[in-house]
């Protein structure tokens, strides 16, 4: 199944009809709707791509803007000029600003969300590794990736031998109005020079524009022997142009070189460039390449090859205060687990009954604090009822992915680690006035990372519920210290110094953040992380790590009491 966001996305999606694929397709101005599309997805446990056409910033600002130049400057030479300080950047937009500054807020504003987006999908789709390099720059750490090629319908065309040279302009899924810069470019070829764009209207420079349906089309390309592919990111016209022997002039954006021999390259900001490309190609036929197997029809992930009875059991210690609905959410999710054997324990922090929700899951346990005693303290009264050598915790309001707990395992036995732990989004939620919870943003970039020692002595970016760790690991470093308001923290630190994490690079679990009712939310943090600093764990043998662990107290002491640590990047709220 492809879901697509954004027309540029709809069109590309027609063109990937004959094969079968699992991914989110999106235009990078839809990348919010693709954003919760692909949150939403992971609750299925399916694996799936991810898919942004990421558009070159220099090269579509410039396509954008190149009409307005040619409105406003008349006469060959003059319009030379002009074209070339709107390719290379120094053009006075007013303001004090010069294009180069437009290029760099076009491409702000159309990355914000690529790296939350690429870490929530498990692989990556993208059409050339040439996009996947400019796509990377935003991310974290490299993605697994797949380059796939949309089909290109071509009309059926009887080629000759030409009278002169002919050179056809391929810009179907563009106006004429962002092809002028090509169009001027061959304004002094001495040949035949066709532009097919979305609408055919003949902007201004000496060319002929038609559109895809116009039966002039076949005539242009019976005794052309160039096209000039215009999309500055899409190699497949490139591609299929070449399976025909034609020559092929093609943006070094496209990557089109990946997918056939003897293209020439430009740089399509170059006017010069564009017009050496078209003399080169008129006369050295291109070479179709052998096409890559299409990617799988979903992103692979490793998978247990153990018998499911010889599987380690997993003890889910789930601590519960009064959230009767979360716990039964929290519950459904663990009956939803890939992974077969499970010992689920419910440890109620002398709260309201909620046995009879316990008892509709076979087999959970059901345990009763004393007196109220804290999360933490709870876990404590979980761990020590369980029978499992792996020991995962979910609060009752948090999530886990179906195939959380089947990755983590996976990952341990294969590594032979003490723990694992994948990424997770923090899910944004708003108590309504029914006294229900909605959804008001997602931020996908903090427990996005794993830990080494040394930045286990500063923070850790890995959260709770997104990890599994083996009963070796409490029996080597201890348990949590209950003396501390950061236990969770400090029992990372010090299982860090000792284990190393399986870390699986994807989103499998969900926090869900509740503004001031959160626990974290109404800790003064700033004492508590001194103490740890300067009492529990000093190292003054490494003044690098100490100088940073000011700097850590500085940002701590600026952070907004009794609110959430972490905003929302992508609100829902208008």
């Amino acid at each position: 199944m492809i879901a697509a966001f954004g027309p540029r996305a709809e069109a590309y999606v027609r063109g990937l009809a004959h094969l079968e694929l699992d991914a989110i397709v999106t235009d990078v101005e839809y990348l919010p709707q693709a954003y919760v599309a692909a949150v939403e997805r992971r609750v299925t446990g399916r694996p799936f791509y991810g898919m942004i056409l990421y558009q070159d910033a220099a090269a579509r600002f410039t396509m954008l803007n190149v009409a307005a130049v040619f409105a406003q400057v008349a006469g060959f030479d003059d319009r030379r000029l002009a074209l070339d300080q709107l390719a290379d950047g120094t053009m006075k937009i007013g303001d004090g600003l010069t294009v180069a500054d437009g290029w760099r807020a076009f491409q702000d504003s159309a990355t914000t969300y690529v790296a939350e987006f690429a870490a929530i999908c498990d692989a990556l789709l993208v059409r050339s590794y040439a996009e996947y390099a400019r796509l990377s720059a935003f991310c974290k750490r490299p993605r697994s990736v797949e380059t796939v090629l949309a089909s290109t319908a071509l009309p059926a065309v009887a080629r000759r031998e030409p009278e002169r040279p002919g050179v056809v302009v391929w810009a179907p899924g563009f106006p004429s109005a962002e092809v002028i810069f090509h169009a001027f470019a061959l304004e002094e070829f001495h040949g035949d020079v066709t532009c097919v764009t979305s609408d055919g209207a003949a902007p201004g420079p000496a060319a002929r524009f038609i559109t895809a349906g116009d039966p002039r089309l076949a005539e242009a390309l019976a005794t052309a022997t160039c096209i000039l592919c215009v999309d500055p990111d899409d190699p497949a016209p490139a591609a299929a142009f070449a399976a025909r022997g034609y020559g092929i002039a093609a943006p070094l954006s496209s990557g089109a070189y990946e997918f056939a021999g003897d293209v020439v390259s430009f740089d399509l900001r170059s006017r010069d460039s564009i017009y050496a490309a078209v003399t080169a190609a008129i006369g050295a036929p291109a070479t179709a390449r052998q096409p890559a197997p299409p990617p799988p029809p979903a992103p692979r992930r490793p998978t247990l090859r153990v018998a499911p009875e010889q599987l380690p059991l997993v003890s889910v210690i789930v601590p519960t205060y009064n959230r009767r609905k979360d716990l039964t959410r929290a519950l459904a999710c663990l009956a939803r687990q890939t992974y077969p054997r499970l010992e689920i324990i419910v440890v109620n922090d002398a709260g309201e009954d909620v046995r009879d929700v316990v008892e509709s899951v076979p087999s959970a346990v059901y345990l009763v604090m004393p007196q109220n005693g804290g999360v933490l303290r709870t876990e404590e009264m979980g761990f020590a009822r369980a029978t499992g050598d792996y020991f995962q915790a979910l609060a009752d309001d948090d999530f886990l992915d179906p195939d959380h707990i089947e990755s983590l395992v996976t990952a341990m036995l294969l590594s032979g680690a003490s723990m694992a732990h994948g990424n997770l989004v923090i899910r944004h939620q708003e108590r309504t006035a029914d006294g229900e919870y909605a959804t008001v943003g997602y931020n996908a970039r903090i427990f996005n990372a794993t830990a080494t020692p040394s930045l286990a002595l500063l923070a850790t970016p890995i959260a709770g519920q997104g990890m599994l760790i083996h009963r070796r690991v409490f029996d080597t470093v201890g348990g949590y210290d209950f003396g501390c308001q950061l236990a969770d923290q400090e029992f990372q630190l010090r299982a860090l110094q000792a284990f190393t994490f399986a870390y699986v690079d994807r989103m499998t679990a969900e926090f869900r953040a509740r503004g001031s009712e959160n626990f974290s939310s109404n800790v003064d943090s700033a004492p508590e992380q001194r103490r740890i600093y300067e009492e529990l764990h000093p190292r003054p043998d490494r003044p690098y790590i100490e100088r940073c662990r000011a700097d850590v107290l500085v940002d701590i002491g600026r952070r907004s009491k009794g609110k959430f640590a972490f905003s929302a990047t992508l609100s829902l709220v208008r």
